[in-house]
């Protein structure tokens, strides 16, 4: 197996998306980190927003501001099984615009729709693929 090429802190609030998106991570050759101190080349934030979540925005806003130092790509991910789209995703993306403005933070921001089945026997079936192909394609 050869090393890593990159690597990438991994944070979020769902540990099986968390889990299938890191294993994911690793077969297309990625470190995978889970230490802030860690100084990486890509942050990837994935939170769910299906489910009763706690100062989701609170949190969000946090590991944003915590990038000030940051020169790396940094991608936040909003989770949801919701067909028909998730107004929390919506408040959300309201609330971190001056983030998504901001040149200085490199951040680009995903909302997705229906792309996972947590229950079923692939946790992350279609995100997982459309993940790996983006990551394929950046390197």
């Amino acid at each position: 197996m050869s090393s890593a090429m990159a690597s990438i802190y991994l944070s979020g609030n769902n540990p099986s998306l968390i889990q299938g998106i890191e294993k994911c991570l690793k077969k297309n050759n990625l470190r995978v980190e889970t230490r802030k101190e860690k100084e990486t080349d890509y942050h990837l934030f994935l939170y769910d927003t299906s489910g009763p979540v706690d100062n989701l925005s609170k949190t969000i806003l946090d590991e944003l501001d915590e990038l000030k130092d940051y020169s790396g790509k940094v991608c936040l991910v909003l989770v949801s099984n919701d067909i028909d789209g998730d107004p929390r995703a919506l408040n959300l993306q309201s609330i971190i615009r001056h983030h998504l403005t901001d040149q200085k933070h490199n951040l680009r921001l995903i909302i997705t729709r229906d792309l996972y089945q947590e229950n079923g026997a692939e946790p992350i079936d279609q995100f997982e693929n459309w993940l790996c192909e983006v990551a394929r394609e950046q390197m």
